[in-house]
């Protein structure tokens, strides 16, 4: 999506009173949209889960991160300075 389209998009979140909402698993990216998003949108909301969301859901428009599991997987080994051989993690 181009930039031209995410300020569209978000100016449409807009006029319909949507507050715009990341959601996405941790090390998706999501920090980058953020960030992104604070550019477009006012107070964008930044969640790893619905529970941290007030109801009812429709009141958020929301933009989803995804990334390949495998690659959350090692990404998170990583941060936190696993280990991990043929047993597993250590």
């Amino acid at each position: 999506m181009k930039l031209g389209s995410i300020s569209k998009f978000l100016r449409i979140g807009t006029i319909t009173d949507k507050k715009i909402v990341q959601y996405s698993l941790p090390r998706t990216g999501s920090t980058l949209i953020w960030n992104i998003l604070k550019l477009y949108s006012e107070n964008p909301l930044k969640v790893h889960s619905k529970s941290e969301l007030e109801h009812p859901l429709k009141k958020y428009r929301f933009i989803v991160s995804m990334r390949n599991p495998l690659d959350i997987t090692c990404s998170i080994i990583s941060v936190l300075n696993l280990s991990f051989n043929e047993h597993g993690l250590n």
